[in-house]
């Protein structure tokens, strides 16, 4: 049958813009993959002032979310109505999800917790008429593009690295999705614990995790390209869970999850999977003969201890490398491993297997545990990596009498009590003794 002139240029917009969609989606793949690691792009700034932009102008904030809730297939979030109906499993928005488990979360009775693949779970989100969506009325709030086109506020830069550790290997099952079903819909949820099976028919919010959730899409958009070198989005999942609040529980619980709690930076890092010092510091730890001897539990270390070093002295100072991908973290991390396993074996009673008695006696006689040396170390490895004869060079710090408190060496860096004055000016004279020492 001919089709209708009207008809015609409506299958041709359709059409136009599914190329559009597209196309935005291959724009972002390549930027991925050609963006200059040291600049950003004018999208990644744009989002990224977007997101510094903390008060909003109120008229223009309600206008953009009234023109969000007039928009077809995103859900009311506010629905009263109180009627429950029957799941129908011919609705296009039912879901039904396995392997469920029903944990209370924050006194949440009605938490639910499974896994998702990252294939599945970029079927399911699309921004505003996903199945897993993203609402701004819940989140950082949204943009609009030139065509009027609601534009979540996730930052290139967050997804570029969140997608680069997750195909780079560094992260198998991490991170976890916080999503919402909403009280308020019709329809119940039904969940059957002979199966742990979860069922429903309606849209799923996200409280926490949207930059994961654009990363899964871009992945799977970059596998259907170039599946010979990519990794394969379906063998990798996420932890989800979903909780059925109302819309005012949902913004709380994304306030929890995104409020910045008093943790130390080190601490951060020592949880933190996408840090590359941490990396370095895994790879030190597991690998070299310092296993065993670094205190990850507090930043000091009691005299019948068996640790000689802190992971805080070892994340702030690996830094110094400046390893910006996972691939240079490796390196400098089996390179450190090498350096302190000389080092270790250069001065056994202080570093190596002894009892705390031991190492005790060692500290009254040299300087080889104080943390202020312990600092210059890796300034060391750092002036000599590269080196072919790094090794002989380090092995100069046993001679001489070079580490004794008995050296002459070191008395601008003690007082009358023989005791260490820590400053930047002491610290830089540690360093350069022991750089004239290796060099000799």
């Amino acid at each position: 049958m001919k089709l209708s002139l009207v008809r015609r240029l409506q299958l041709k917009e359709e059409a136009r813009k599914m190329d559009n969609m597209n196309n935005e989606d291959e724009n972002m793949i390549q930027q991925f993959e050609d963006e200059n690691e040291e600049g950003e792009s004018l999208e990644m700034r744009k989002n990224n002032e977007a997101l510094e932009q903390t008060e909003e102008d109120k008229k223009i904030e309600a206008e953009a979310m009234k023109r969000m809730r007039n928009m077809e297939g995103f859900p009311s979030l506010s629905n009263k109505n109180s009627g429950k109906e029957e799941i129908n499993k011919k609705d296009p928005k039912y879901f039904e999800f396995y392997n469920v488990n029903t944990t209370p979360r924050n006194g949440q009775p009605y938490s639910f917790q499974f896994s998702l693949s990252v294939d599945k779970l970029a079927e399911l989100y699309e921004p505003i008429d996903g199945q897993i969506f993203y609402d701004p009325s819940l989140q950082r709030g949204c943009t609009y593009d030139k065509n009027d086109k609601m534009k979540p506020l996730i930052t290139l830069k967050r997804t570029k690295e969140i997608l680069t550790s997750i195909v780079d290997g560094t992260v198998i099952h991490g991170g976890e999705i916080l999503l919402s079903y909403a009280k308020e819909y019709p329809t119940p949820l039904s969940y059957n614990p002979e199966t742990r099976t979860l069922s429903g028919v309606g849209s799923l919010a996200i409280c926490d995790g949207g930059h994961r959730l654009e990363s899964c899409r871009i992945w799977a958009k970059k596998y259907k390209r170039n599946p010979e070198t990519t990794k394969r989005p379906q063998d990798f999942s996420y932890s989800i869970t979903l909780l059925a609040l109302t819309h005012d529980q949902a913004e709380q619980l994304f306030v929890e999850a995104n409020t910045p709690k008093p943790v130390s930076k080190t601490r951060i890092a020592f949880h933190d999977i996408f840090n590359s010092n941490r990396k370095i510091v895994d790879i030190v730890e597991n690998n070299s003969l310092l296993k065993g001897k670094i205190e990850s539990m507090t930043n000091t270390i009691s005299k019948k201890s068996g640790k000689i070093i802190t992971f805080k002295t070892l994340l702030d100072n690996v830094s110094i490398f400046e390893a910006a991908t996972p691939k240079q973290a490796e390196e400098v991390g089996y390179y450190l491993v090498k350096f302190w396993n000389e080092l270790i074996n250069l001065f056994p009673n202080s570093m190596g297997n002894v009892s705390p008695e031991i190492r005790m006696e060692q500290r009254s006689q040299n300087f080889v545990l104080e943390n202020m040396f312990m600092n210059a170390y890796f300034k060391i490895a750092k002036e000599i990596i590269g080196l072919e004869d790094w090794k002989e060079r380090l092995k100069k710090l046993t001679e001489d009498n070079f580490m004794s408190r008995e050296n002459p060496i070191w008395r601008d860096i003690l007082t009358t009590k023989n005791k260490i004055i820590n400053s930047t000016s002491t610290n830089k004279i540690v360093f350069e003794n022991m750089l004239k020492q290796i060099n000799k």
